[in-house]
């Protein structure tokens, strides 16, 4: 939905609202039950993971659901990635699982102001087996589905010891054949309750990196490179390949045709560049498989161009020159500079649990000069390609990163 057609839509009357979002909801509820046929066509297929067409056609399926999730969260990343790891893993289908779960979604779905949408059928949703968008899209709830008298146990147990009864939930704990499932459960239970917290709140735990995190309201400006990279696709359909220099310090490359000929063009490319620090991004790749992207159905292409992608005619890169960004952005209140050798090697090891942006063993570090310096981080710098955010606005946001630093050391 446009901005345009947000604001209109504030200006309707409460029925008229809830009219509009019953609609979508209808349309998100009929849409899933295709895509769980076609998914159970394909897992129904022994060995369908060796086969590269029937994994393709899997993946489409799953970012076509990934599509629902990511509009109801309003493209937010930092919404977006509560939902998986750093490490995401691509989850195994089980016919059981998907049917058992759909079963229990079309319960929900008997309600005209619920959608309940099965997370195994997406490619981000990894925790819980349901995830609930409540009326008019505000409200959103994890549920975890689980079936037999043990599970039955220990979800009352859990749901207990929340209300402040823990005589149950000893109990099991001290049971051996019990206690394993119990924390297990419990785990899921707890990341389930945080991410909600985070969503509702900005505050919770960060389960991986084993502390509080806080979500900050940036009041940055965003630019894309979206009508750019529009742009380069429609005349690489007539030209065959095309490309477009992103702020001198990055530049698209569309191809059609095979992958041996997009290698030749990408080699191109960079040809003259120190390679060893280009960092070049397969973007047409990302919008297929790559959870913490948007889906390919919302990004910036002609409907003609998603398909040629999901076919694999159409290639996209982006190739991101980090010298070139240094020497454009850096200034005396906001210096960059690229760390190589035994001091990238010890920077990566202290920073590795957040997961530096790395160019064949270098990193890129931004400082304010005055003694407050951090390293690019991917899940920063993501934005770039996933979002056609353009470096200044990654700088912009940089910066902010530097004044949370300073406020940060400041209280301690």
């Amino acid at each position: 939905m446009s901005v345009e057609e947000q604001a209109a839509l504030k200006t309707q009357s409460p029925v008229a609202i809830q009219k509009f979002f019953r609609q979508v909801l209808r349309g998100w509820k009929s849409a899933q039950e295709v895509v769980i046929e076609k998914q159970l066509e394909i897992c129904k297929i022994q060995d369908f993971a060796k086969t590269p067409l029937l994994v393709r056609k899997l993946r489409v399926l799953q970012r076509l659901m990934d599509t629902v999730v990511w509009t109801h969260l309003k493209m937010d990343i930092v919404d977006i990635r509560r939902f998986y790891g750093p490490d995401a893993k691509i989850q195994n289908l089980f016919e059981h699982n998907i049917i058992s779960h759909f079963e229990s979604a079309q319960e929900y779905n008997q309600n005209d102001d619920v959608f309940a949408l099965v997370s195994d059928l997406t490619l981000g949703i990894q925790h819980g087996d349901l995830l609930l968008i409540g009326e008019t899209g505000t409200n959103t709830t994890i549920v975890e589905i689980k079936e037999g008298e043990k599970n039955s146990a220990v979800v009352e147990a859990i749901r207990q010891k929340d209300a402040g009864l823990t005589q149950k939930y000893d109990e099991l704990i001290k049971n051996p054949d019990m206690k394993k499932q119990l924390e297990r459960t419990v785990r899921q239970h707890e990341r389930g309750k945080n991410t909600i917290q985070i969503l509702t709140t900005g505050q919770g735990k960060d389960f991986d990196l084993k502390a509080e995190r806080r979500v900050f309201n940036n009041d940055i400006t965003n630019r894309f490179f979206r009508r750019e990279l529009a742009e380069c696709a429609d005349e690489a359909a007539s030209k065959g390949h095309a490309t477009r220099l992103i702020e001198s310090c990055g530049e698209l490359l569309i191809a059609f045709g095979s992958s041996k000929n997009t290698q030749v063009e990408v080699e191109n490319l960079i040809k003259g560049r120190d390679q060893n620090s280009v960092k070049l991004f397969n973007l047409s790749s990302m919008f297929l498989n790559a959870t913490q992207c948007p889906p390919l159905f919302l990004q910036p292409l002609s409907d003609e161009h998603k398909y040629e992608v999901i076919i694999g005619n159409m290639r996209i890169w982006l190739a991101f020159y980090p010298r070139d960004f240094i020497s454009q952005f850096s200034t005396e209140n906001f210096q960059l500079r690229m760390v190589e050798g035994k001091e990238a090697c010890r920077m990566l090891a202290d920073n590795r649990s957040v997961h530096p942006l790395n160019f064949n063993n270098s990193l890129l570090e931004y400082s304010d000069g005055k003694g407050v310096s951090a390293p690019l981080l991917e899940g920063l710098f993501i934005r770039v390609p996933a979002f056609q955010v353009t470096p200044s606005t990654l700088v912009d946001m940089m910066q902010v990163q530097l004044g949370k630093l300073r406020e940060y050391r400041r209280r301690s």
